[in-house]
């Protein structure tokens, strides 16, 4: 991980000896999934698009609340 793309401290709450204190302490988040030209052109490329999003989906909910106030 990048210390550019990483606060300095541990975040208000979080204890520096926090196990995953360097997931933590990132600015930035990336998801990403791998498809072939195969599964695009698929019958199903729209259920494996659904799949894929209902995946990611409890993390991108986990942020949005981690970043309200």
């Amino acid at each position: 991980m990048s210390d550019k793309n990483a606060l300095k401290t541990a975040p208000k709450g979080f204890a520096q000896d926090h196990k995953h204190i360097g997931l933590i302490r990132m600015k930035h988040f990336a998801v990403m999934h791998t498809i072939t030209q195969k599964e695009i052109t698929a019958d199903d490329f729209t259920d494996r698009v659904v799949k894929v999003y209902q995946e990611v989906l409890p993390f991108n909910q986990y942020l949005e609340k981690a970043v309200s106030v």
